[in-house]
């Protein structure tokens, strides 16, 4: 007795018994976009942005250099201003961290590229207002993956204000720190997903990966790192557009008798 075979298990055989591949399958694959196409070839799923990295330095205002509470407030400040930037934008998420020293603070931000516009204008109007001091741009780059599970801060009681001195220029030393908070990050996500407990394990088992207060003060009299308000106003710049004329010697002239 012969035995059925079912749909799915058949297939379709032309006159030389060679087996015919559906067209429709084909088709379907060569109307995806190419963006899908090799997003599939190179394994990467589902459609990944990228995270924007931005650490400041800066030093801190009267009141939050004179009182703890000032430094705590300064803190929540920061809570605050990335749920306002949050609320309404289910895409939108930060992390990094906010370090506050006896007279100034490191700041690491990582959020989406397009707003980072807006966290750079809050950053400036804290400055204009008086509750940051001098702040300064140390980086500013696109990374692949967040290097902090969530945005936390810490007041730190232990960092001692060290005078520095280095015979380096400012990018070296600038390339050094960030690969020094690349090694702190590291630190962080070695103990677990709870950043608050990390930061405080970091005081007490790393304190070396935190930095000194001269470091930060060396930072912002760096003349070459670019301030806020430069990195804001760069930003809001227009795009320069040059015509090929503007680049061309001899300039081009006209040869003909007419206009």
């Amino acid at each position: 007795m012969s035995q059925e075979v079912p749909d799915e298990g058949r297939q379709e055989l032309d006159g030389e018994g060679e087996a015919v591949v559906p067209v429709e399958p084909v088709l379907a694959e060569a109307k995806k976009p190419m963006y899908s196409v090799v997003m599939d070839m190179t394994g990467a799923g589902g459609h990944k942005a990228l995270v924007h990295q931005l650490v400041v330095v800066s030093t801190l205002g009267e009141v939050a250099a004179s009182t703890p509470s000032g430094k705590t407030d300064l803190g929540d400040m920061y809570k605050r201003l990335f749920e306002e930037l949050q609320e309404g934008r289910q895409w939108v998420s930060f992390s990094g961290m906010l370090l506050v020293y006896q007279k100034y603070c490191l700041q690491v931000i990582e959020s989406p590229p397009d707003m980072i516009r807006e966290v750079a204008a809050a950053i400036a109007r804290m400055n204009a207002d008086g509750i940051l001091g001098t702040t300064k741009i140390l980086y500013s780059h696109d990374i692949p993956t967040p290097m902090f599970p969530a945005f936390e801060y810490r007041v730190l009681t232990t960092a001692s204000h060290i005078e520095f001195k280095t015979t380096e220029s400012a990018d070296m030393v600038v390339a050094e720190y960030i690969a020094t908070l690349s090694q702190l990050a590291d630190f962080v996500s070695t103990h677990g997903p709870d950043l608050c407990t990390a930061l405080d394990q970091v005081q007490q088992e790393a304190p070396h990966l935190l930095g000194t207060q001269g470091m930060l003060e060396y930072f912002t009299r760096v003349v070459e790192l670019d301030s806020v308000t430069e990195f804001t106003d760069r930003l809001n710049m227009y795009l320069n557009v040059k015509m090929d004329d503007d680049v061309v010697w001899p300039h081009p002239q006209r040869l003909y008798p007419y206009d």
